[in-house]
């Protein structure tokens, strides 16, 4: 048995945690949350600075708030549109919705930030990374307008930076200030179930690790480790749990403060009120588009790439340092694994201390049928490999994977309005 514990190198755990974690966990923190409750508060906030970088609404025809309960933007197009019908208004309904009363020549709504007027309009952008391809799509367009063109790139960059700064207020104000997210949630059933998921690697939170593997020394050097690790705990080799948190939230805290050999690295940054610096962009440089903006040899361009970003302080440099410390297996919760994370995502999946991926995929009932995203994201995943052959030995298959829990609630701050 000696001889495999001196082979044995840790099998760590690296814990790539997206915004479907924090959606596990009913947090308000989806894009359609950050949406929706911009046109909740319109009414009491449109007149606010950072309203009022994004729209305009005219305080002398507020009567629009008149006409119903405001929850999204299709509420507030509503809204309007009967309200422009009564007075006999012209509304304006793509792109984006727009009012004027043309009879006094006033304008009574309109968008001032074109980027978050396109957002709010194109009904196939529901997640984060839906945003960041659709930054990443004009900013691809600018050199080919010329003259016509919408946007520059500075004109778009600041619009995008606006709704950077809206995101983390956002943030800051119903999920921070308002969620305990180091509460334990220890009788919780759902709970326990992810708490076991963060501990290191070990024969009472996986018996069947082995099967989750396709190198042979991968699973001769497990089989002996777990033998070793029951017979005499004296002999126990530390391993490690290594959590790559995507979001600007940190909801692991919960879990990781009573579990021993775990770190946790804030790879896109956090929300903070006094120095909002949250990494949100784009970081796929494989695109063939990109080394034509690269090429433009005008810095602008790069200004949200995630690469340059990254670059900003040590957090990136850590997670490389983990992944080429030791072998690992990749756990996948709440990650969609789309391409604005490619950069990251790809050095991860194809570096050769990888050797197993495994999908915690969303599950659901819908028209009475019990549906997940395990293909979709197992697809997405693919699109960071250049060696199918190793994808497919590399991800588990959908027997030995499992639905993320989704049962785990926060309790709210006392003395929160």
């Amino acid at each position: 048995m000696g001889k495999y514990l001196r082979l044995l190198i840790n099998m760590n755990k690296l814990i790539i945690i997206g915004n479907g974690f924090d959606k596990a966990h009913s947090l308000p923190t989806s894009y359609l949350d950050f949406l929706d409750s911009f046109w909740k508060d319109v009414k009491n906030k449109y007149q606010t600075t950072s309203y009022q970088k994004l729209i305009y609404l005219n305080p002398k025809y507020e009567g629009v708030f008149d006409y119903g309960k405001i929850n999204s933007y299709d509420d507030f197009k509503t809204n309007l549109s009967k309200y422009a019908k009564e007075y006999s208004l012209e509304c304006i309904n793509w792109p984006g919705i727009s009012c004027k009363d043309k009879a006094n020549n006033v304008d009574i709504f309109k968008f001032k930030n074109s980027f978050f007027r396109d957002i709010c309009s194109t009904a196939s952008i529901k997640k984060w990374v839906d945003v960041e391809d659709e930054y990443y799509k004009e900013l691809t367009l600018i050199p080919t307008q010329k003259a016509n063109r919408r946007f520059s790139v500075s004109e778009l960059n600041e619009e995008f930076e606006q709704i950077k700064s809206l995101l983390n207020h956002h943030l800051l104000e119903n999920v921070k200030n308002k969620y305990d997210l180091t509460s334990s949630q220890t009788t919780n059933n759902d709970w326990r179930k992810i708490y076991e998921f963060f501990k290191p690697h070990s024969i009472f939170n996986n018996k069947n690790i082995e099967r989750e593997f396709t190198n042979k020394t991968d699973i001769d050097e497990i089989k002996a480790f777990f033998l070793e690790e029951k017979g005499d705990t004296k002999t126990y080799l530390p391993k490690h749990s290594y959590i790559l948190n995507f979001n600007y939230t940190n909801t692991p805290i919960s879990y990781i403060k009573s579990i021993k050999n775990i770190y946790s690295n804030n790879i896109h940054g956090v929300i903070d009120e006094s120095n909002p610096s949250i990494n949100f962009g784009y970081g796929d440089e494989m695109d063939e588009n990109y080394s034509l903006i690269e090429n433009l040899n005008d810095n602008e361009y790069l200004k949200n790439f995630k690469s340059f970003q990254y670059l900003q302080n040590e957090s990136y440099k850590n997670a490389l340092n983990y992944i080429d410390s030791q072998k690992f297996q990749v756990y996948i919760m709440g990650h969609s694994c789309g391409l604005s994370d490619r950069t990251l995502l790809k050095t991860i999946f194809e570096h050769e201390n990888c050797r197993s991926i495994k999908v915690f995929y969303h599950e659901e009932i819908k028209d009475g049928k019990i549906v997940d995203d395990y293909t979709n994201i197992i697809q997405n995943i693919s699109r960071h490999f250049t060696d199918k052959p190793a994808m497919r030995k590399k991800i588990v298959n959908k027997s030995y994977c499992e639905p993320l829990p989704q049962g785990v609630r926060f309790p709210e701050k006392e003395n929160t309005d």
